[in-house]
């Protein structure tokens, strides 16, 4: 049970840091001037390619995480970021 009770604090936590990673794609988007869903995709690949995946590389590198949960977690971050681009550059 304590272990839950950590795991739905996690993910409380996770809520403004998804706002804030939002937040500052949507300048990403709009520095770039993309207006369609692909252009918005297109600068959260090279939002994720430069920034998230090279950090991530990192924790394998020098941390010794393990490279399949690697996989998985660039995975996961390359598609919230590609939805999360698409979305910004059509509402706007």
């Amino acid at each position: 049970d304590v272990k839950r009770k950590e795991g739905n604090k996690a993910m409380l936590m996770m809520v403004p840091l998804a706002l804030l990673s939002s937040y500052v794609l949507a300048h990403f988007v709009d520095y770039t001037g993309s207006k369609t869903w692909l252009e918005g995709a297109q600068t959260g690949f090279w939002i994720w390619l430069g920034f998230q995946l090279t950090f991530i590389v990192q924790t394998v590198i020098f941390e010794g995480k393990k490279r399949d949960t690697a996989v998985i977690n660039a995975s996961y971050q390359l598609a919230a970021i590609l939805i999360q681009g698409a979305i910004l550059a059509v509402w706007a």
